[in-house]
């Protein structure tokens, strides 16, 4: 189930999960409320979704759901590819992560290439120029 509200400690496993360092609000407060993060791996992913951090059918405006993106970067070269988003402030009562996007850090075969545009080509950024990287804005 994912959790709308989070203790102190739950808090501080978020953080750790997410950027592997100690929870800070003041360094929530300088941000607005939100920290991004930008190379997430899709285990870390899924281990968020099993302890109910991250919600699994959450879309960012039209994007596919947070369970379709990492799905996608989970196939057979799911070292290559990364998500980025943000995750907002426990203090706040929409506490959530979101995933805006994903990318790879090296070229796709030709097949995950094609897969990409079939998936991301509506991104507000899509790019397949060397390395892959879809944003939704």
């Amino acid at each position: 189930m994912f959790k709308e509200k989070l203790t102190p400690e739950q808090a501080e496993q978020r953080e750790q999960i997410v950027f592997n360092r100690p929870y800070d609000p003041d360094s929530y407060r300088r941000s607005g409320g939100c920290r991004r993060f930008d190379s997430m791996d899709v285990n870390t992913a899924r281990k968020l979704i099993r302890l109910g951090y991250l919600d699994p059918n959450d879309c960012y405006n039209a994007s596919p759901s947070a369970r379709e993106i990492i799905d996608f970067c989970s196939d057979d070269d799911s070292d290559i590819w990364y998500l980025h988003g943000y995750v907002i402030s426990p203090e706040r009562g929409d506490c959530r992560i979101t995933i805006e996007g994903c990318g790879s850090s090296a070229r796709p075969s030709s097949d995950r290439i094609v897969a990409f545009v079939d998936m991301f080509r509506y991104a507000d950024e899509f790019s397949i120029d060397g390395d892959c990287y879809c944003w939704y804005d």
